[in-house]
């Protein structure tokens, strides 16, 4: 489709049903193959249960250093909101207040279906190495960050990146042997892990759970 839009062939209803009808049937053909050959009959990342969540945090808690610090408050924040990586990453102090006992963040429009919509985040003082809370504060302890300005809470181009391609693959790669004893290879996991589990968490976490509407409008 991309070739040809991009090129000066005329495209008309017909050709592109066609090539509709072509898709369907390769896409049959590989789903069918895939098995035979050991390969994955699913597309695209793993979620990340809430198990393998909390390990990561745990590790990355463990570790200790300045990027860890920065890659479980990116972790903690992407899940609990839930957000995809770069409406995480765009995070500034002047979409976040705090009410009560809660932190609010405010996506922009391109991030979130309602931008008059808040997204709450919860301590969790039951198990400390998850919450977001905890892993907010220290980061900006960590880089003495304060909300001056609205400025932006990740600071740098490509935080996304930071994360996932260094942070997340590095903790990842180098505690194996503590995944694939969760049942999970750590090559199926990535950003988009996070907010998958996520999700799934949040329809399978408790019985009966939220309707799958909320949770749709809740993770954008």
């Amino acid at each position: 489709m991309h070739l040809f839009n991009k090129s000066s062939f005329l495209f008309d209803m017909k050709s592109k049903m066609e090539l509709s009808d072509i898709m369907v049937g390769l896409k049959k053909s590989i789903a069918k193959e895939n098995p035979k050959k050991g390969l994955r009959t699913v597309e695209g990342k793993g979620e990340m249960t809430f198990e393998v969540y909390k390990l990561t945090c745990h590790l990355l808690v463990e570790d200790g250093s300045p990027e860890s610090i920065f890659c479980i408050c990116f972790l903690t924040l992407q899940w609990n909101l839930p957000s995809r990586s770069e409406a995480t990453e765009s995070i500034s102090f002047s979409q976040m207040t705090w009410e009560s006992d809660h932190l609010k963040v405010y996506f922009l429009m391109r991030h979130s279906l309602n931008k008059d919509e808040a997204r709450h985040a919860y301590s969790n003082p039951c198990c400390p190495g998850v919450c977001p809370i905890r892993a907010f504060a220290i980061y900006c302890l960590t880089f003495l960050l304060v909300a001056i300005d609205g400025g932006k809470l990740f600071l740098g181009a490509d935080q996304k990146s930071r994360f996932g391609s260094k942070c997340l693959h590095k903790i990842l790669n180098n505690n194996r042997d503590l995944y694939h004893a969760k049942h999970v290879d750590p090559e199926e996991l990535g950003t988009h892990s996070i907010r998958k589990g996520a999700t799934t968490y949040c329809c399978a976490g408790v019985h009966p759970g939220p309707p799958i509407v909320s949770v749709c409008l809740r993770a954008g």
